[in-house]
């Protein structure tokens, strides 16, 4: 591995039709993270949000100049 940080989070969970609970056994099967590692999120209703943003701001800062580009990559997976 790239000694890279993964957040797992999951989105839009104010939908009706959300089933958090499948989406995590498939984060578990697929990228064997712990269900309860998994964050749950909305943008719409702000649930969740604060600890996305704590989860965020722990990551260990990258090594490297202090005075170059932010560089990361977010997933998005539908």
């Amino acid at each position: 591995m790239s000694n890279l940080t993964i957040v797992p989070v999951i989105t839009t969970v104010h939908q009706p039709t959300a089933d958090p609970d499948w989406a995590k056994s498939l984060i578990k099967v697929g990228f064997y993270f712990d269900p309860s590692d998994v964050l749950l999120t909305s943008i719409k209703t702000v649930e969740g949000l604060e600890q996305v943003l704590l989860a965020v701001i722990r990551i260990h800062s990258p090594q490297g100049r202090s005075d170059s580009p932010l560089c990361m990559v977010l997933f998005y997976s539908y």
